[in-house]
């Protein structure tokens, strides 16, 4: 018989990595899809850009409230006012995803405390939280909770927008196919078996794979572990 521990991290590894692969590959039709929901002007003009990794988007990457921007920067800042920005991006389609509002403040999950400091979680889905949702620039590292307010967060905002951006990957099949043939392959040295029966029972279309989602995403067991993942 299968551990139950078990079962809820793999469910929960598996539906993480497809929200993960999703919003990393697919952030600019996501954010189209985020402007049909929320209604504010600073949705409406939302931008995203991708920077590959150099010198200008490793400084932002490493910014914080006392780090000064080289000066030759800043006019490359103001290109980027109220834009999603994946920084050093690369071949992997690894990236660390900031928000730069529109006075060029720079918002970094990191940084504010919503994120664990170097972590591979969710920072896609915190730069969009940010975007959409001033109240999460604010700096939450004095929080004992802070990670969990964060996720918290993302769960209110997944419960507005999962629905259509799974639609979307459906609705565009191959992208569905291949982000499970990605976390597929990233848990292969897992209980095959397991995964399986997750993709099988939680992942199929014939299933309401939103429901599925967020009942795993705002499980005990998720709530207690999914904050704190590295």
């Amino acid at each position: 018989m299968t551990d139950k521990n078990e079962f809820n991290r793999l469910s929960l590894d598996l539906v993480s990595s497809y929200i993960i692969t999703l919003f990393g590959n697919y952030m600019e039709e996501i954010v189209d899809i985020t402007k049909n929901i929320f209604s504010n002007s600073d949705i409406y003009d939302l931008k995203v850009k991708i920077l590959k990794k150099s010198k200008f988007s490793t400084e932002l990457l490493n910014y914080d409230n006392k780090t000064v921007i080289n000066e030759k920067y800043k006019l490359k800042i103001k290109d980027l006012h109220n834009t999603i920005v994946g920084l050093n991006y690369n071949k992997s389609n690894d990236a660390h995803w900031i928000y730069i509002d529109n006075f060029g403040n720079i918002h970094n999950s990191y940084n504010n405390g919503l994120q664990v400091d170097g972590s591979n979680q969710f920072c896609q889905c915190y730069a969009l939280l940010m975007a959409v949702n001033p109240y999460y620039r604010y700096n939450f590292k004095s929080f004992k909770n802070s990670y969990l307010i964060g996720y918290k967060g993302l769960i209110e905002l997944w419960k507005l927008i999962l629905k259509p951006v799974i639609n979307f990957a459906l609705d565009n099949y191959h992208i569905h196919r291949e982000t499970i043939k990605i976390i597929y392959d990233v848990n292969k040295d897992e209980d095959i078996s397991i995964i399986n029966y997750i993709l099988r029972n939680y992942f199929d279309s014939k299933t309401d794979i939103f429901i599925n989602f967020i009942n795993i995403l705002e499980s005990t067991y998720a709530l207690q572990n999914a904050p704190f993942f590295i």
